[in-house]
């Protein structure tokens, strides 16, 4: 087992590795770090390192939101790099998924509010953090893109989310 590990042999443990639905980088990497998969330091240094984003398509200063909530195996002892990969195609093949199934609406939100990938991936992970229910999430964010496109609406593109304020504080 130790030369497995050591060697990061194809023989090594797998475990299931299980992202709920709302949880941070810091939530993911205090569990990477419990199954013994990666550390969690290392992990997140991964998920800031701006150079390793860009080849994965991330245009963020970290991978916040891009790591896909689901149920992964992954090998005990993995290189942080790879299990950041992991996550992080995961959403892009999820975002690919959802670009075929509306076609138009990411090119239509781009040129009415001048939003990205990245901008559309925060919005939705504070929905997420917002809903108590998922049955929530079109209400919350109607009422977040009122609040944004609205002139008066003060202080301008403010969400007034306790989502955000508590993330504030975590970081």
């Amino acid at each position: 087992e130790l030369v497995a590990r050591l060697t990061r042999s194809k023989r090594r443990s797998v475990v299931k590795l299980t992202i709920p639905e709302g949880y941070n980088r810091f939530q993911i990497a205090e569990r990477l770090e419990k199954l013994e998969v990666a550390g969690a330091r290392a992990f997140l240094g991964r998920t800031e390192d701006a150079a390793r984003l860009r080849e994965l398509g991330v245009d963020a200063p970290t991978a916040e939101g891009y790591l896909f909530p689901a149920t992964y195996e992954l090998f005990v002892d993995s290189d942080p790099d790879q299990v950041l990969a992991t996550l992080v195609k995961e959403t892009k093949k999820r975002l690919e998924r959802l670009t075929r199934k509306h076609p138009g609406r990411a090119e239509a939100l781009a040129r009415s509010d001048g939003w990205g990938e990245h901008q559309a991936i925060t919005l939705a992970s504070i929905i997420e953090k917002e809903a108590a229910d998922s049955r929530e999430h079109g209400n919350i964010a109607s009422v977040f893109f009122n609040r944004l496109r609205d002139p008066s609406f003060l202080p301008r593109r403010m969400l007034q989310s306790d989502a955000t304020a508590a993330y504030g504080c975590l970081i």
